[in-house]
């Protein structure tokens, strides 16, 4: 309320700089003009000091570089290869998304794929996608009765959420479906889109996607479970197999109903077809 301008001092900690980017996001919802300044590796404020003045360290809060060019910088990695601008677009598209006035997000959606190389239309859609899912977020977070998470459900997000190579298929081809916990839906829709497109799943990581303490106590406790790679990849497979026997025992009772109401010999016929195709494919499933 009592300025316009902010600049961030970050220690010169290059392990702990890509999280400051991300943790700078907060103020892009204000109105406030954000910068940045990063020490010299190896340095906090108070070594600073100690080591070359006060002035010194002046300087360094007098010339900062705008929040967006230091995001570019420290997020950007080799935006040739394909894999590395996509995740700098996701990257960058998360922080226009905290945005809140539309037009300075369109500004900031036209210049940053400028900058990255990549369409318009793809980094609005990126950005109207978060900001879609961070509403979904808030309204999950505000539900007074969440539904308590299943055991297997819990054992199955530790399995996604510690064997992620493992979970990719069941996440591609199941996503968030399986899940019948609100919360637990919830965070499994956070670590699919976050997993396909590159970032990062840890519980830290995924804990700062919410305000919401029920779900970031969720997060930790599931992190916390003991689980091998042998018992979640039984976990996860016996998961997919359950979501497509459903599917397919759903998809047999709408046909035979549709069977039974149409007239046309010909339609009847070919839905028959479609039901013996389903039934051999639950077979299938069924004996494993």
């Amino acid at each position: 309320r009592m300025a316009r301008n902010v600049t961030i001092l970050f220690d010169g900690d290059s392990a702990g700089i890509s999280a400051a980017a991300r943790g700078a996001d907060n103020l892009l919802a204000t109105d406030l003009s954000i910068n940045v300044a990063v020490l010299p590796e190896g340095y906090d404020p108070d070594s600073y000091v100690r080591e070359h003045g006060v002035e010194s360290l002046r300087e360094y809060i007098a010339n900062p570089v705008d929040i967006w060019e230091f995001k570019l910088k420290t997020l950007g990695g080799d935006i040739s290869n394909p894999d590395d601008r996509i995740k700098l677009a996701g990257e960058i598209a998360d922080s226009i998304s905290q945005i809140t006035d539309e037009l300075k997000r369109e500004v900031y959606i036209q210049e940053m794929s400028k900058r990255i190389g990549i369409d318009n239309d793809a980094m609005r859609k990126a950005v109207n996608g978060r900001i879609k899912r961070k509403k979904f977020r808030k309204e999950s977070d505000s539900m007074k009765n969440k539904s308590p998470v299943k055991p297997d459900e819990r054992w199955l997000l530790a399995s996604i959420l510690q064997f992620p190579d493992l979970a990719r298929h069941f996440m591609e081809e199941a996503g968030s479906k399986p899940f019948s916990s609100p919360v637990a839906k919830t965070i499994a829709d956070v670590i699919f889109h976050r997993l396909i497109e590159g970032h990062d799943i840890s519980p830290s990581a995924l804990m700062s996607e919410f305000t919401d303490k029920q779900t970031q106590e969720l997060i930790a406790s599931v992190a916390m479970l003991t689980i091998d790679e042998e018992k979640a990849q039984k976990y996860i497979d016996d998961n997919l197999k359950h979501f497509n026997i459903k599917g397919l025992r759903a998809q047999r009772a709408e046909i035979s109903k549709n069977i039974t109401l149409e007239k046309d010999s010909k339609k009847k016929n070919m839905l028959n077809e479609r039901k013996k195709e389903i039934e051999a494919r639950l077979k299938q499933f069924e004996s494993g």
